[in-house]
């Protein structure tokens, strides 16, 4: 490699980089309506996305489809939430929620291969809209192959892009609704029931 080929790609990379930190900066305005979640502590937004997922759960849409309560399990467990159905019975699901990034997609960190759980429940938050998406413990063993730090061999990330993802909408009295997201639940965990029996 010449010293202008060198000189040519530091070029580039530094472009690439000012374009990834123009985009970070045109839609993470401190107006955004989601920018108070994107600078929250990495606790703050877990707990958010419980809430969430806590809240399509407690819904009168998913009483109607058999769904009795979701308790959170504030760090008590190697899950985050604790579904209760009455045909299915108990859904253990791990919560994960990721700010839009400078490539326009979400990354979903530290994802636990080793954890207790049935589900993964994934909250990617926009500057203005929601998109959420369940995954199986299955699905995470099998695809999520990149760990996020050198040492932590069970620490795996999701990266999507918004498009991959249901948007997460707010229903008549402006709680989040999940119609679509809580059947993908109920056939997941019967696919789950089926491979118990």
């Amino acid at each position: 490699m010449t010293n202008n080929e060198s000189l040519t790609r530091r070029i580039e990379s530094l472009r690439s980089n000012r374009e990834k930190a123009m985009f970070k900066d045109t839609i993470w305005k401190t107006s955004a309506p989601n920018y108070p979640i994107r600078i929250s502590s990495t606790s703050h937004k877990g707990d958010f996305g419980e809430a969430i997922f806590k809240e399509i759960i407690d819904s009168k849409e998913a009483k109607d489809l058999g769904f009795k309560s979701a308790q959170i399990q504030d760090g008590t467990g190697p899950f985050d939430v604790l579904v209760s159905h009455e045909t299915h019975g108990e859904v253990k699901v791990e919560c994960k929620l990721a700010t839009m990034d400078t490539n326009g997609g979400f990354q979903f960190n530290g994802i636990r291969k080793s954890r207790e759980y049935d589900i993964l429940y994934c909250v990617g938050v926009g500057t203005s809209e929601f998109y959420h998406t369940l995954k199986t413990k299955a699905f995470c063993k099998k695809h999520l192959t990149t760990v996020m730090e050198k040492g932590n061999k069970d620490g795996f990330k999701y990266s999507v892009k918004p498009e991959k993802l249901l948007p997460l909408r707010t229903n008549e009295d402006n709680l989040f609704s999940g119609t679509a997201l809580l059947q993908d639940l109920i056939s997941l965990i019967s696919k789950r029931d089926m491979k118990r029996g």
